[in-house]
């Protein structure tokens, strides 16, 4: 089966919006499972994904700034003129940056791996893909 990663949300609903025209034009049945992973940006544990970027070769100046990146991150609330202390985190990627979903899909390229559909990724929506002869056609 075909697996993707895409670079826009809008890509991946043409591409399985395509997929589904052709089955159907084949007589073919399909079904479709959409998944959304809440708040996802924020789970992914630094540790965890610096390990995976090694696993996947990354070394040298490329893992060093992906580190610092990463590192020595902070966060803190705000509700109207309230404002909480800062608290150190080891876990998610900013959110709203350019990297925060490229890093994320490289935290989860390898979701796919067992599943024996058509997968579509952006960012942390999912959609998985199976079309099948139909046997009462």
């Amino acid at each position: 089966m075909e697996k993707r990663l895409r670079t826009t949300g809008l890509s991946n609903i043409l591409e399985v919006t395509h997929k589904l025209l052709v089955a159907k034009d084949s007589g073919w049945s399909s079904r479709v499972v959409f998944l959304d992973i809440s708040k996802a940006l924020d789970k992914v544990i630094h540790s965890a994904f610096l390990f995976k970027l090694r696993q996947l070769g990354v070394t040298g100046s490329v893992y060093n700034l992906l580190q610092s990146y990463l590192s020595g991150r902070s966060q803190f609330v705000r509700l109207g003129d309230f404002r909480s202390d800062h608290s150190h985190t080891n876990c998610g990627v900013p959110q709203g940056s350019v990297l925060g979903p490229l890093l994320f899909l490289v935290h989860i390229n390898d979701i796919g791996t067992n599943i024996k559909s058509s997968i579509s990724l952006f960012a942390d929506d999912t959609i998985l893909l199976c079309s099948y002869k139909n046997p009462s056609a």
